[in-house]
């Protein structure tokens, strides 16, 4: 059998980061990588993560998650792991997915991160704004119901996860408002732990000034294809890619179909977090993801492809 190796990197939401102190006992490179990070940003991001009501908070928890996926990357390089051949970030989880793949430096990642938390936070300053998972309506419903509420308030279908669920993203009345009528027609919501309403229409006046901080960071060809999970088209130039970023702004993350490009060229993924929620996210259709949280699942891969056959 020859294995062909996705990787996809989640984004903000619920991380364990007990995981990440965990792995560090392993090995040291999760501890220098959050330094490396640290010097970046101007301040000690070890030690944040460590105050669990901060790190949900958007301006450290995007510079914390894009940190965790690069030490996971780099303790799996370190220990013999193979680059994969095609990775995806699904929102945030985009510029970790760049970075590991020398599309950016991880420095200049961290920056253009953090920039965009910052700007991302201060455009809903004052607003009262909410982002809820809705399990088990189809995209063509929840879209009406958003479009019905667009007079009075901004709400817009923010990710497109699976067939099973959408996440809607906007004014909290509105966000709310659909909510019930969602579970009035027998859907299951969730409330997102999320201060931000990411991939919304709120989020349009930033990009001019998005675009500015963009211009600045250097980009290159991918080492391997990413997929944009916007576009679901493979980044290839400087341009295509700066223009992705700037657009998953305020576009809809289309997960449900990047995942049906990633398994239609890969038949073993890993997850680079802490969590499983990708995993879990379609764990109904695809059963070969594999959460990299824990080293007996890192060495399990690893194991497994010194086994088999693989595509470098």
């Amino acid at each position: 059998m020859i294995l062909k190796l996705a990787m996809i990197f989640p984004g903000q939401g619920k991380q364990n980061i007990h995981r990440i102190i965990q792995l560090n006992k392993y090995n040291s490179i999760i501890y220098h990588t959050f330094q490396e990070a640290s010097e970046y940003l101007n301040y000690n991001i070890w030690d944040i993560i460590k105050i669990p009501l901060i790190t949900y908070q958007t301006t450290y928890a995007q510079p914390i998650i894009l940190t965790m996926s690069v030490a996971l990357y780099r303790l799996w390089k370190s220990i013999g792991g193979i680059n994969p051949i095609i990775s995806a970030g699904h929102s945030l989880g985009e510029y970790s997915a760049l970075v590991c793949s020398n599309a950016m430096t991880f420095s200049d990642g961290i920056k253009i991160v953090q920039k965009r938390a910052i700007m991302m936070k201060k455009q809903i300053n004052g607003l009262s704004i909410q982002m809820q998972a809705i399990i088990g309506l189809k995209k063509k419903i929840i879209l009406k119901l958003c479009k019905n509420h667009l007079f009075d308030h901004m709400v817009n279908i923010a990710n497109i996860n699976s067939d099973n669920q959408i996440v809607i993203s906007g004014h909290k009345k509105a966000v709310q408002n659909i909510s019930i009528i969602c579970k009035k027609m027998g859907a299951k919501t969730i409330i997102l732990p999320i201060d931000v309403a990411a991939h919304c229409n709120i989020m349009k006046k930033i990009r001019r000034k998005f675009v500015k901080h963009i211009k600045k960071i250097h980009i290159q060809k991918t080492q391997y294809p990413v997929i944009n999970s916007i576009s679901v088209k493979q980044q290839i130039s400087q341009h295509t890619i700066r223009k992705s970023l700037v657009k998953q702004l305020f576009k809809p993350v289309q997960w449900s179909k990047t995942m049906k490009v990633i398994t239609s060229i890969s038949n073993i993924i890993l997850e680079m977090g802490t969590g499983n929620v990708l995993t879990k996210l379609n764990n109904n259709n695809y059963i070969n993801i594999i959460p990299m949280y824990t080293i007996k699942n890192i060495y399990k891969i690893i194991n497994l492809l010194s086994k088999n056959n693989y595509d470098k």
